[in-house]
């Protein structure tokens, strides 16, 4: 008979992974790896979207706050002129901010020109349109408008919203997006002067 001590000498069970177990165990911690940087991808873009929809925002509100206030434009001793944000369907990648000299509501030439923004992390400007007060909306993807123009002068702080078909329009809505993804942002500016994000 065997003692227990002989087989205690030879006998030593395995102290590693077979090949079946670390293959199995290789293939869950890359399923976790791969699902982990797609989801913060999304999630990366998800910000960075947001984030460029509250700068759309802002640059909106900074145009009212500017057209609300005594400023004067540059250096030209002009204090009594509105503030605007414009939008091109030339431009998707870009919009401006404008000191309404001529007091037309659009952006006219570079001597009015206060800032130009330009979007970046692949995102664009999908859309603009300009509503009426029965609804209709007047967009640049659908109606073919080539501009959008959302202009504050004193003393009122309603937005005046102007596009290159004219009429009289009761909201803004601007849609940015990823160009890659479906994932959208909408800027909305009513008449009376509220800028909101969706």
């Amino acid at each position: 008979m065997i003692s227990v001590e002989i087989i205690k000498k030879y006998y030593r069970p395995s102290k590693g992974f077979s090949l079946v177990e670390l293959l199995v165990t290789v293939s869950i911690f890359s399923f976790i790896a791969v699902s982990v940087f797609v989801r913060n991808s999304e999630f990366n873009n998800s910000v960075l979207l947001s984030n460029l929809a509250y700068d759309i925002g802002l640059s909106i509100r900074q145009a009212q706050v500017y057209g609300l206030s005594v400023r004067e434009f540059g250096s030209t001793g002009e204090f009594d002129l509105g503030y605007g944000v414009e939008f091109r369907d030339a431009d998707r990648f870009g919009y401006t901010f404008f000191g309404d000299l001529d007091d037309d509501g659009v952006y006219d030439a570079s001597g009015e020109l206060v800032e130009s923004y330009s979007i970046k992390k692949s995102n664009i400007i999908k859309d603009f349109c300009a509503e009426t007060p029965d609804g209709a909306q007047h967009c640049a993807n659908t109606n073919y408008i080539t501009y959008l123009g959302i202009t504050f002068k004193r003393p009122e702080p309603d937005a005046i919203i102007k596009t290159s078909l004219g009429g009289t329009y009761q909201r803004a809505i601007i849609t940015i997006g990823a160009s890659a993804s479906s994932a959208e942002k909408q800027i909305i500016v009513e008449s009376t002067g509220q800028i909101s994000v969706q």
